[in-house]
């Protein structure tokens, strides 16, 4: 039956919301540590309802029943040019056709995303959908950003080296600041590129030491500082699809380049992962740089992925070399 695309409409919404939260239940039963919030379709609705009221969507029909919808948030600045995301509760396809649905979700409303000025468009969607995922790498999209989550089963390795490992304070600071500002240069260098904007001071340094729901674990191996690890609940970096109360979110780590053969990061892990069962977590997620080869191995050994993030970059060009131009205006 022929796929037709209509703008997304408020009549979609609950049918949009019912295919998120079956698809979500799909993941689940893959990975049975994920949080049950976006199980129920009410939730969704609710998300769908205040985003679609601010930006348009496009919703596919097969004989008039949804078949997938695509919406996003507008941005006036997502990595310093101005762009749409779409998070990961606000697309859907059929699992059994993602790929052409998803393919034509996309050519139904990125022309008008481009002539509105927006040129980076993302995308979150999950991870046991891998015909969805290569529909988005056909249509220009590159992989940047995993969501990853597991147990608190114990970690694999953890007892191989000898480390003392404590709880930060700010006494601590000193030997923090060049773990912090190692893990810094490391997302700057080839072939992340991060960019390193701006000086961190004394000053702000503390502050982020002192930040509410957050601990800073450090590892010391023959009394000199080898590692680093922040943990933290109700974190709002990471995808919603990992972030719960029972969650406990790791948002930074880093190792010394001497030190990653060591097996002090893992121990690191393990440290915040008692820590999360003494205070009745239920699970440890993470969200990391797919380009971050050396941290993407090690969080693929002990994680396992509920989501990806990809981007594309429109050739702004495009605003006036659109397929529409006419001869007559070329000089």
């Amino acid at each position: 039956m022929t796929l037709q695309l209509a703008p997304l409409q408020p009549q979609h919404l609950e049918d949009a919301a019912a295919l998120v939260s079956q698809r979500y239940r799909a993941l689940c039963a893959e990975t049975p540590a994920l949080p049950d919030h976006f199980a129920q379709p009410d939730v969704i609705l609710a998300k769908l309802a205040a985003l679609t009221a601010a930006a348009p969507g496009v919703a596919a029909l097969r004989g008039g029943k949804l078949v997938g919808f695509l919406a996003a948030y507008l941005l006036p600045s997502f990595r310093g040019r101005r762009g749409v995301y779409c998070p990961e509760w606000a697309n859907g396809a059929r699992l059994d056709d993602a790929f052409a649905i998803y393919q034509e979700l996309y050519r139904g409303i990125a022309g008008d995303w481009v002539r509105n000025g927006y040129f980076l468009h993302g995308l979150t969607i999950f991870a046991n959908d891998r015909p969805g995922l290569d529909a988005w790498h056909w249509q220009g999209f590159g992989m940047i950003v995993a969501d990853a989550i597991r147990n608190l089963a114990p970690v694999v390795g953890a007892g191989r080296v000898r480390a003392d490992i404590s709880q930060a304070s700010a006494a601590d600071l000193p030997d923090l600041r060049p773990l912090h500002l190692g893990l810094r240069r490391h997302l700057a260098s080839a072939p992340i590129f991060l960019p390193l904007l701006e000086k961190w001071d004394a000053e702000r340094y503390q502050a982020w030491l002192a930040q509410e729901g957050v601990t800073h674990w450090l590892a010391r191996i023959d009394g000199q500082p080898a590692a680093w690890m922040r943990s933290q609940t109700g974190d709002d970096g990471a995808g919603e699809l990992v972030r719960d109360a029972a969650t406990v979110a790791i948002t930074g780590a880093y190792t010394l380049p001497a030190q990653r053969s060591s097996g002090v990061a893992t121990a690191l892990l393990q440290t915040v992962l008692d820590h999360a069962v003494a205070n009745g977590a239920a699970r440890l997620s993470v969200d990391f740089e797919t380009q971050n080869i050396d941290g993407a191995r090690f969080w693929l050994r002990h994680f396992q992925p509920v989501s990806y993030s990809v981007l594309r970059q429109v050739d702004e060009r495009i605003l006036w070399a659109h397929a529409d131009r006419e001869e007559s205006a070329y000089w």
